[in-house]
């Protein structure tokens, strides 16, 4: 999966490509919210729910999945996209 630097409303939907949603899966999954790094300089993570003014190089990606047998689970997961090459303004630090 590809980082999408603040890529707006449809961010979510272009993440959903990555996730398997084949005929023969045994869950369904859905993204269910993409939050942004808000300050890269604080010592603990600052996420936001709107894009700041200059992308900060990680997205935290919200999935909800959910078994299809009779037995049904559902549990979310939270992941960490981060984006490979170094954000702007980033100067003196390895990305």
């Amino acid at each position: 999966m590809i980082y999408i630097p603040c890529a707006g409303a449809d961010e979510g939907a272009l993440y959903e490509s990555a996730l398997d949603s084949g005929a023969d899966a045994r869950y369904w999954e859905q993204i269910v919210k993409v939050r942004y790094l808000s300050d890269a300089d604080q010592a603990a993570s600052l996420w936001s729910d709107s894009c700041p003014a200059s992308d900060q190089g990680a997205q935290e990606v919200t999935v909800s999945v959910r078994s299809k047998t009779r037995d049904v689970v559902t549990t979310e997961l939270v992941f960490v996209k981060r984006d490979t090459a170094c954000p702007e303004g980033i100067v003196g630090r390895k990305c």
